[in-house]
């Protein structure tokens, strides 16, 4: 457990705050604050999309810790491949509450679909080691970005968060990104998918990111988020703007509860309860976490 840790736990606290990015300074004008709401009776069944990584360990504790019964909530969730599927979900009301990211969310809105922030997602760190890197078979011998033209990448999702920093890696270390190939592949299977060479390099998130560096046949190729864009807050919890304009009371319990979960996550950073919560939805053991 404590070599997972070191490889996996060295970068700052998980669940952080920070100022958003300039760059969705639009996006972000429709983000609804939300004040405080004691007053609720019965219980109120939220159903949430989520992606099985360690980012949305905030929804997790919440749930482990009793936060969201006490706000009168019942969470069910659903896994989903990656946030862009997420989005159409709640539009259409399959979804009360996403995890998305902000190229998701910036497409979304091009496209005037109308979807409100209600919680920020964790940053990615500001220096190697970080949440999310590219890992590779330590017998094969990219070194960069320019050693990877003609190969095949493998990603949650195409034209969203991880395609893009991949990407935008692969150009910052003298590679060409028109002439790589990517193919969709679910982050549980991403580890398996390198080691059976069905991709070449992988875009890993953890907890499957550390899972796989201890590996003896792998290693990791780079970290994109950090080195392109350090502290970049790439992902938020959106809901559609018909559900914030009619159960705002919802949407501020919901909120305030995750706030809770992700409190009692920073407490506990790196501890045996951590370590079991994260095991629990990742379906990954404890003692290789």
């Amino acid at each position: 457990m404590n070599e997972g840790k070191e490889k996996s736990m060295k970068h700052p606290s998980v669940i952080r705050r920070a100022t958003a990015l300039p760059a969705l300074a639009t996006l972000l004008s429709a983000v609804l604050f939300f004040a405080s709401f004691d007053a609720f009776g019965q219980t109120t069944r939220l159903r949430v999309s989520i992606i099985p990584i360690v980012d949305t360990a905030p929804l997790f504790a919440a749930i482990k810790q009793g936060y969201f019964a006490e706000q009168g909530l019942e969470i069910d969730t659903t896994p989903i491949v990656g946030g862009a599927a997420g989005i159409p979900g709640a539009i259409a009301g399959v979804y009360d509450v996403v995890y998305t990211n902000i190229v998701s969310s910036l497409l979304a809105k091009s496209e005037g679909l109308d979807i409100r922030i209600v919680a920020s997602g964790s940053p990615a760190g500001v220096k190697p080691p970080d949440t999310a890197g590219l890992i590779k078979r330590k017998a094969d011998s990219f070194k960069s970005g320019a050693d990877l033209n003609g190969k095949l990448i493998g990603v949650n999702a195409r034209n969203n968060i991880n395609w893009l920093f991949a990407a935008a890696w692969i150009k910052k270390t003298g590679g060409d990104p028109a002439r790589v190939q990517y193919r969709e592949v679910p982050f549980p299977q991403m580890v398996d998918a390198v080691k059976t060479r069905q991709v070449d390099v992988a875009h890993a998130v953890e907890p499957f990111l550390a899972n796989g560096v201890r590996d003896p046949s792998l290693e990791v190729l780079g970290w994109p988020f950090s080195t392109v864009l350090p502290g970049i807050r790439a992902a938020q919890w959106i809901v559609a703007g018909e559900s914030a304009s009619k159960r705002p009371e919802v949407v501020r319990r919901w909120v305030r509860a995750m706030r809770k979960g992700a409190e009692w996550l920073n407490a506990n950073n790196g501890s045996d309860p951590f370590y079991a919560l994260i095991a629990e939805y990742s379906k990954l053991d404890p003692a290789r976490i």
